[in-house]
């Protein structure tokens, strides 16, 4: 395989998704995409509650035993929902941009595909999905892929030449 046939290739990911019934395929972000994205989920982030709280949670984290739950409960009813669901929609619009195609014949055949974010634009016949139908494991795995990508495919380049 040549050098440019590599370097496309490491540009991509695939993760099977709906339990492993379906292979979906996207691109990796770019590093400007990457940073921005990580900007953005800081930036939301930092609204959802005080540096104290935040420096608390991690001293929760840290700490082995369960007998800060309290303090746990505590700092969670300090997050607010629509921060959350903020972060959710910045996630989203990342999973949407990268996803391509899918297969159901293990890798065989493709087809294209798009993520939409709203389901009265989810249309089977065309193969738009409603990013809403995938689980908390799917989308986990698949912004996962899409942003920490580009830190693989970066090394396999380098391996190349």
């Amino acid at each position: 395989m040549s050098i440019m046939k590599e370097i496309a290739k490491a540009s991509r990911w695939q993760e099977k998704i709906f339990d492993e019934k379906l292979i979906i395929e996207g691109r990796i972000l770019s590093p400007s995409e990457a940073e921005a994205a990580g900007l953005t989920s800081a930036l939301i982030a930092s609204t959802m509650t005080t540096p104290d709280n935040l420096k608390k949670l991690q001293e929760i984290n840290a700490k082995e035993d369960n007998e800060d739950f309290d303090d746990l409960l505590a700092f969670t009813k300090n997050i607010r929902p629509e921060k959350l669901l903020e972060l959710s929609s910045a996630n989203d619009r990342i999973i949407c941009s990268c996803v391509r195609r899918f297969s159901v014949d293990d890798g065989k055949t493709w087809d294209e595909m798009k993520l939409v974010f709203h389901e009265k634009d989810q249309n089977g016949e065309i193969n738009h999905l409603w990013i809403g139908m995938l689980d908390d494991d799917d989308r986990s795995k698949i912004l996962e892929a899409c942003l920490k990508g580009h830190k693989k495919a970066t090394e396999r380049i380098r391996g190349l030449v």
